[in-house]
């Protein structure tokens, strides 16, 4: 499913997105620290953005399946694993950390790999896309610490997995080991070495 991998019409709407629509995005998952859905009113209100405009932005988004719309017992609307992978990947581009995104290289029950370029010209780097949550990796949150017990949502479970990862890798490459040297994590991504 386009959630649950990465494509170039992922970038390419990534890159075309309006500074508004970004901003809209970003209250959606700030919304969603204390929301299962957010409701509309409240993603005006993190935006900043008003009136129509906000009912145009939040279509944008729906339309690019960075979030989910539910209208059922609550209006509202939750980020899915594409709209986290774009505002990973376009802080990641501000950063100048990536320049470009490549092939698949790999694909597990936590993650996806990609081969990418990072801030200088022909550095190749691997881009580590956790994704926990997977069908075939549902007891994850059972037999791993990342929320102490609470109940989270899996982009939250992904995003504390991958923060724990580059500190770890972080680590281990300060004392000499041999592990691929980190180079920056937002969100859910750990960029590093090839």
């Amino acid at each position: 499913s386009l959630a649950a991998k990465l494509d170039t019409s992922v970038v390419e709407s990534i890159l075309n997105m309006s500074k508004e629509t970004r901003k809209v995005l970003a209250a959606v998952e700030t919304g969603t620290s204390n929301h299962l859905l957010v409701p509309t009113k409240l993603i005006s209100k993190i935006s900043g953005v008003k009136g129509g405009a906000i009912k145009h932005h939040i279509s944008e988004i729906h339309r690019r399946k960075f979030v989910y719309h539910c209208a059922k017992d609550y209006d509202g609307y939750r980020l899915t694993y594409r709209g986290l992978d774009a505002l990973a990947i376009l802080t990641l581009i501000s950063r100048g950390v990536l320049t470009s995104i490549g092939p698949c290289i790999g694909r597990g029950k936590e993650s996806d790999v990609y081969l990418g370029y990072g801030r200088e010209q022909n550095q190749m780097v691997v881009i580590k896309i956790h994704r926990l949550g997977r069908i075939s990796f549902m007891k994850a949150r059972e037999k791993r610490d990342y929320t102490k017990g609470e109940k989270s949502n899996w982009l939250l479970v992904s995003k504390i997995a991958a923060s724990k990862e580059f500190r770890n890798i972080r680590a281990l490459y300060g004392c000499d080991f041999p592990v691929p040297q980190p180079i920056d994590h937002n969100r859910h991504i750990v960029v590093m070495e090839y």
